[in-house]
């Protein structure tokens, strides 16, 4: 065992020693490797969209996007895939609202195409569509999708990084506290266009690092490790912790406010924008309500995916 703490005592309960896996280690030298070859999309509002395109159009779609991944039943990892794929198409083309929904459905299907034992299907899609989209024109931006993407579909993800370095934690409960408050805070920062210019690997460190903070009181030996040891890049760091830090303390968001009209949208063949509610006016959620939500959820006897499809039929 090696002792990975940077202070000299931790408080009652707080994880104190991290095993050393060799495989564990090369895997997370192969995502430091693939994050460096292919780094995160950013500022792509501002050099590439021209279709009237805003931070907030990407955080409802992400929001929906984590929403949807419940219903159906999908692991996070996949839907941060998907987060994944959608930035990438943006950052390459851009989208108006309409373009943008079905790029995102369509991110969704393809991730779990790849990542599930049990993915979504074409009709499963349709009626996600609520078939405002063809199934031409969704077969066609799967198409467009892998083009863009260079068949690129296993991306190290924030929540990659972290569920590696977590497998260093030899207490069972402490490993899953950190886990599930890990994750939880990932997902959030996944909706801000912001966090886009921190590397994955520094979003992981971060987020241990302020779960440990703000929940035991001290540093996190797995971030001193990832920062130390396995040499995770340590420009914005400290800025993303204390920005992490910021939205872990913060009280619930306002309510959004409605998405003006784009001009352009009035020349786009007419067709509702509904499937992923990005014109609704919606109130966000506060990440303690999320977390009482996700957990009435798990405890529902009917299947979220059957509900869904059976709604939709």
């Amino acid at each position: 065992m090696t002792d990975l703490s940077c202070v000299e005592e931790y408080a009652l309960g707080a994880p104190t020693e991290v095993a050393e896996p060799a495989t564990v280690v090369a895997h997370l030298r192969l995502l430091l490797a693939a994050e460096a070859a292919s780094p995160r999309p950013a500022d792509y509002i501002a050099r590439v969209q021209q279709d009237g395109m805003t931070a907030a159009w990407r955080k409802r779609m992400c929001e929906w996007m984590v929403h949807t991944g419940k219903a159906f039943e999908l692991s996070v990892e996949t839907v941060a895939c998907a987060v994944h794929y959608m930035d990438v198409y943006l950052s390459v083309l851009s989208a108006d609202k309409i373009v943008l929904q079905l790029v995102s459905m369509v991110a969704m299907f393809v991730a779990s195409k790849f990542h599930e034992t049990r993915p979504i299907v074409m009709e499963e899609m349709e009626l996600l569509c609520q078939n405002k989209y063809p199934r031409a024109e969704i077969v066609a931006m799967e198409k467009q999708l892998l083009h863009v993407l260079q068949w690129k579909l296993n991306p190290p993800t924030p929540i990659a990084f972290a569920r590696d370095l977590l497998t260093f934690e030899s207490s069972p409960s402490i490993h899953a506290h950190l886990e599930e408050a890990t994750i939880e805070l990932l997902e959030e920062c996944s909706t801000d266009y912001s966090y886009l210019e921190f590397p994955s690997s520094v979003m992981a460190a971060a987020a241990l690092e302020v779960v440990c903070t703000t929940q035991f009181g001290c540093a996190s030996p797995l971030a001193t490790y990832a920062m130390g040891a396995l040499a995770f890049p340590s420009k914005l760091y400290k800025e993303c912790v204390g920005r992490m830090l910021t939205l872990y303390a913060a009280a619930p968001e306002p309510e959004l406010e409605a998405l003006p009209v784009v001009a352009s949208d009035i020349c786009k063949p007419v067709r509702s924008a509904s499937p992923t509610s990005i014109d609704v006016h919606e109130q966000s959620s506060s990440p303690s309500k999320s977390k009482k939500r996700r957990r009435s959820d798990a405890t529902d006897d009917a299947s979220p995916r059957k509900k869904l499809c059976v709604a939709a039929a």
